[in-house]
């Protein structure tokens, strides 16, 4: 598998993860920006940090979340209702440090083959586990 494949591969299941994570019982997310409601399959997993400006914050699952298209996209991440989501979820103390890893660029920049293929292994495993815990189809 090429190192580009793997990394879409990766991205595609660690999406279904965040997506299936922030999912209730019943296969609804909420937005964590705006707070509305759909089925996750409907959802994106978006970034706080956008992924472009630190590859290493990509596969962050606090920096990722589920987020609608119209904030994710046609809103450019809405990241002012973003991090307000993101203290209401995790706390002002796991942002900050969020925050202070992107911009002291603390955290690993390239992930090589085998890194790549762990995370996948790991992050297909953790969404199937979910996805059977809450019956999301």
């Amino acid at each position: 598998m090429s190192k580009n494949k793997s990394e879409k591969t990766l991205w595609d299941i660690f999406s279904k993860f965040i997506r299936a994570r922030d999912a209730n019982w019943q296969g609804y997310c909420t937005c964590i920006s705006c707070s509305k409601t759909a089925n996750w399959k409907t959802f994106d997993a978006g970034h706080y940090i956008p992924k472009g400006s630190d590859s290493a914050l990509k596969y962050n699952e606090i920096n990722n979340n589920a987020q609608c298209f119209a904030c994710n996209s046609m809103k450019s991440g809405n990241l002012i209702e973003y991090r307000f989501g993101l203290v209401r979820k995790y706390g002002e103390k796991k942002v900050k440090l969020l925050e202070q890893s992107h911009y002291f660029k603390t955290t690993k920049k390239k992930l090589d083959q085998l890194q790549l293929n762990t995370m996948y292994e790991y992050y297909k495993n953790e969404f199937d586990k979910l996805k059977k815990e809450k019956c999301l189809d």
